[in-house]
């Protein structure tokens, strides 16, 4: 599947640039929730974490929508969204503390599909 492809490229080129600490942690192939929360909370006062997640949140937004055209040029997906697609640091924690309300979850729990989902339902896109 393309759009799986893609978002895991997406996620395995970050993962890359994520801090050996965090990288342990990390054991299902997938960018956990753990991980995004631990950057986004050392994020304020460490210029890694910062690039870090600017870079991942790039990378999940501009994948998302070149998939989201690619698909809907062929007639894949609807039309289009009511809204525009976009992130932000409070929506992505946002959403996953809603999709993971129990954080002993977060270590196993991926994040890039929750962000995705959360940022195509904003959007409007059935």
């Amino acid at each position: 599947m393309i759009c799986k492809r893609y978002v895991l490229v997406a996620a395995a080129l970050a993962l890359a640039v994520l801090p050996l600490p965090v990288q342990a942690q990390q054991s299902s192939g997938s960018i956990t929730i753990a991980q995004v929360m631990d950057a986004m909370e050392n994020a304020p006062h460490n210029d890694h974490a910062r690039q870090v997640l600017t870079a991942y949140f790039s990378g999940i937004g501009e994948t998302t929508g070149v998939l989201f055209r690619q698909a809907r040029s062929e007639g894949l997906l609807p039309v289009g969204c009511g809204g525009s697609m976009s992130l932000n640091w409070d929506g992505v924690a946002d959403a996953l503390r809603a999709a993971a309300p129990d954080a002993s979850q977060w270590q196993t729990t991926p994040a890039t599909p929750i962000i995705v989902t959360d940022m195509l339902a904003r959007a409007g896109c059935d």
